[in-house]
């Protein structure tokens, strides 16, 4: 459901050109790209805790096995983590039970105990490892008042059926408080940001641009 707080964020080389159309259409204010778009995904990885997942599928027969079973996902998770440089040791554990014939139910278990009386057969015995990493932060900055960036560049758009001559602002020359009002193109090395009438971008603090739609000002944080 979208609320006043949903944010649209546009990465990868061609998602900014797009942004505050498809926020139109979704009836969203509020949209973000981030300064490391381009590469969005892989620069992510850097905020994700090392992970495996298994699970495995037990049926009324196998119902005493269940500790065998579980050594078995042990086992497959160690040597998944040692691919990965990570001790089984240093990672948590998670091992959960899904009622899967019956109502969906999650519930916890720990090796060595048993499958409660009111579970159901198919069951599913599912493991996570967990290694939690050191996460990149965010840098706090200093507050900068806003500024009017200023431009001498344009790009020809062909934009509501007519060309039309826009401000051009190069990414890399904005400073944190740069501010600008759409229909207007920020460039970048690697993407093409395209804003809309109606929209104003600002540079936040951790130099990603900010975009809102209409009087909502966000701020440069």
């Amino acid at each position: 459901d979208k609320t006043t707080e949903t944010m649209l964020a546009g990465f990868g080389g061609g998602g900014p050109m797009l942004l505050t159309t498809v926020a139109d259409a979704l009836s969203v204010s509020k949209a973000i790209i981030p300064s490391m778009a381009p590469v969005f995904s892989a620069y992510g990885i850097g905020f994700s805790d090392l992970s495996q997942q298994y699970q495995i599928h037990l049926d009324i027969n196998a119902s005493h096995a269940i500790q065998g079973l579980s050594d078995e996902l042990l086992l497959r998770a160690t040597r998944d983590m040692f691919a990965e440089s990570t001790d089984i040791g240093d990672c948590v554990l998670n091992w959960t039970l899904v009622n899967a014939s019956g109502d969906g139910q999650v519930i916890n278990w720990a090796p060595g105990s048993t499958i409660p009386g009111d579970f159901s057969f198919p069951v599913l015995l599912r493991l996570e490892a967990i290694k939690e990493i050191d996460r990149l932060q965010f840098r706090a900055g200093e507050e900068k008042d806003a500024y009017a960036a200023v431009t001498i560049e344009t790009r020809e758009l062909f934009y509501r059926g007519r060309h039309l001559d826009v401000p051009l602002y190069r990414f890399a020359d904005l400073e944190v408080g740069a501010t600008a009002v759409g229909p207007c193109v920020v460039e970048d090395d690697y993407f093409t940001a395209r804003l809309d009438a109606g929209w104003r971008f600002a540079m936040s603090n951790n130099c990603d641009l900010l975009l809102t739609r209409g009087l909502i000002i966000l701020p440069l944080c």
